[in-house]
Parts: structure tokens; sequence; C-alpha cells
């Protein structure tokens, strides 16, 4: 795997900025889509107390965040030693997001499918997201010789792990415009967005795209729409009620 794409440009001028403008939309997606749950939360009216799963997952995404800001600064200032020196924290959250995005979907599924049933059918959603994220951050550790592989794949694992904050940010905007079919269908939005602008950036700095994402985005994008798919189909439903109820 190591060999991939190794003819590739491996930097342009303007990488640097492009990975610092990545990271900064997280956090503005973040920042927007989480407020206000976070609000709530500290104000003691949330929609359900959250469990011990939930707390986890919430704060090994803010490290994984977190880590990956640190390494493009260090990155920026060419202190590629530190960079590495955080990449066993980051491989060592991966089952620890994995996890705990499962556990915290079950126990809200079982919350909301008490007043509603169809509410299982979202847990798709939650678990392409949890397999999409698990096999692109597992394949860019096992890319981190080639740096240009290893930082696409990173991409790509941080995109998908953005949908819920995305979506929580337009979600509303979009489920009073129209409706909720248009709801659904535009859950994947903001990942979208984010590898297909990788994708142009590639096109427009090296005349190609580089194989991680000419291969990850239309796998992102059929898995998207798969999961959509899923969420529509009756045996899924019926699949999710008997494993989860």
């Amino acid at each position: 795997m190591a060999g991939i794409e190794r003819s590739f440009e491996a930097w342009h001028r303007f990488d640097r900025n492009f990975f610092l403008v990545f990271v900064a939309c997280s956090w503005v997606a973040i920042a927007f889509g989480f407020a206000p749950a976070v609000k709530e939360r500290f104000l003691g009216t949330p929609g359900y107390e959250a469990p011990w799963a939930l707390v986890i997952h919430v704060w090994s995404f803010v490290a994984w965040m977190t880590i990956l800001t640190l390494q493009t600064g260090f990155i920026r200032r060419g202190r590629q030693d530190l960079h590495r020196f955080l990449g066993p924290i980051i491989l060592g959250l991966i089952p620890v997001m994995a996890i705990s995005a499962i556990a915290t979907e079950v126990y809200s599924e079982r919350f909301y499918a008490a007043k509603d049933p169809e509410e299982y059918r979202f847990f798709i959603v939650a678990l392409t997201t949890v397999v999409l994220f698990t096999v692109t951050a597992c394949g860019a550790f096992l890319l981190r010789g080639n740096p240009p592989a290893h930082k696409r794949m990173i991409l790509l694992a941080t995109s998908v792990i953005l949908s819920a904050a995305t979506f929580r940010w337009w979600g509303a905007t979009i489920y009073k415009a129209l409706g909720f079919d248009a709801w659904l269908m535009c859950y994947w939005l903001g990942p979208t967005l984010l590898i297909l602008s990788a994708a142009l950036y590639d096109a427009m700095t090296r005349g190609r795209v580089h194989k991680v994402l000419a291969i990850g985005v239309p796998i992102y994008l059929i898995s998207f729409a798969a999961s959509i798919a899923i969420y529509w189909s009756d045996w899924w439903l019926l699949l999710v009620r008997r494993v989860l109820a």
C-alpha cells in the first residue's frame, strides 16, 4: 500500500493553506452544529441524559480534531518529529471513537424508538459513518510512509465524521424548506462537499486526482446513496428492531 501514487507530486506551495482551511472549516462546522446541544446540556435541559458512551465519544472526537489541528500546525512549522509523535495517539482513538459511536447510537435509537419505531431506520446512517471512518483512518495509518496518500486518507476519515455536525448546522433549515425526504438526502451533504473540494484541489494543483481520492470519493458517494436506500427498506427496519429492541 505504501507504493500508492509514488509518482504523484508530493507537495505544492498551496498544500499547507488548503489543509489549514480544511481544519478551520471543520471547527466552524463543529461549532455551529453542536453549539445548541452543548448549550442545552450546560443549562441542564438536554433531550436525554448522556450515557457513558456519549461522553467518551464526544471527548475522543474532540481529541481527534485537536490532534489533527496540532499536526497541521507542526507541519506548517516543519516539525515533522512532533507530527509523528502524535500518530500513535490518533491510532488509539480509532477503536474508541468507533465503538463509542455505535454504543451511543444504540442508546439513542432505543430512546427515540420508544415513541416512534421508525427511528430504528436511522441506525444505517451511523453504521455507514463508522465503517467509512474506521477503514479510512486505519488506511491513513498504513499509508503513513506515503505523505500524499496519508494526508488524503486523513481527510476522508475526518470528513465523514463531520456529517453529524454539518447536518445539525443546516438540517433544520432544509427540513422546513424542502421536507423530510430532502432532509434525509442532505445528511451527507457536508462530507460530500469536503471530499469533492479535495478532489478539485488535486485537479487544479496537479492536473489529476490522487488515487486515494479517485477511488475513495466514488466509494463514499456510493456508500451514501446505499445508506439512504437501505434506510427506506422494510427488511432493514425489521432487522434493526429485532437486534436492538
